[in-house]
């Protein structure tokens, strides 16, 4: 059970940036709809804007609403690998739909998905109703050995964000690096190769 849930939920609501657990890093998270809110991650954080955020999801279905596909050798391609990989450390880049965040924090044709196996992340978007934007919470141009842990994190922002917290008896499910895909005419092109194989 997770003990402060309800506070991350009103302090993300009021525009404020949250520090959650990822199947990979620990990163910072905001509501992706409102550009003003977005860049406090990127003032923090000390990103360039031109880096986008990624928006991470609770379930296969929602990410339909976000994405459009060219054909349909890709729609049948993504739900191939979707049904097959997620939730998982695997990372889609898809053309956007009308629905998804428009503004200079995102990529103007393209997004970049993700529907980790993290419970208490997954949680979080549900009671929150909204996807999340997210990018890990280490400050841009240091390099860090393995993953950002989240003392790390913590050290970096801890008095700019909220930390999600949650039962130390959740099930561990880490991973180095994210394995980040694009589909082209129904074949798969490999953008960086994680530790996931597909």
């Amino acid at each position: 059970m997770l003990n402060n849930i309800d506070q991350v939920v009103e302090h993300l609501q009021q525009g404020g940036v949250a520090l959650v657990e990822t199947d990979t890093n620990y990163a910072l998270a905001c509501l992706p709809w409102d550009e003003e809110i977005c860049s406090k991650i990127y003032s923090i954080k000390k990103r360039p804007p031109e880096k986008p955020l990624t928006l991470f999801i609770s379930n296969i279905d929602t990410v339909l609403k976000y994405i459009d596909f060219n054909n349909s050798q890709d729609e049948i391609k993504f739900k191939e690998l979707s049904q097959k990989y997620w939730p998982g450390p695997l990372n889609f880049i898809l053309n956007k739909s009308d629905l998804a965040p428009k503004h200079k924090y995102f990529d103007k044709d393209s997004l970049s998905v993700v529907f980790n196996v993290k419970k208490s992340l997954n949680q979080l978007i549900d009671r929150l109703g909204s996807p999340l934007a997210l990018t890990s919470a280490n400050i841009s141009g240091i390099t860090i050995d393995g993953l950002v842990s989240k003392e790390q994190a913590l050290e970096n922002f801890g008095d700019q964000v909220i930390l999600l917290e949650y039962d130390e008896d959740e099930s561990k499910y880490t991973t180095m690096s994210s394995t980040i895909v694009k589909i082209e005419n129904g074949d798969i092109k490999i953008i960086r190769q994680g530790d996931l194989i597909v």
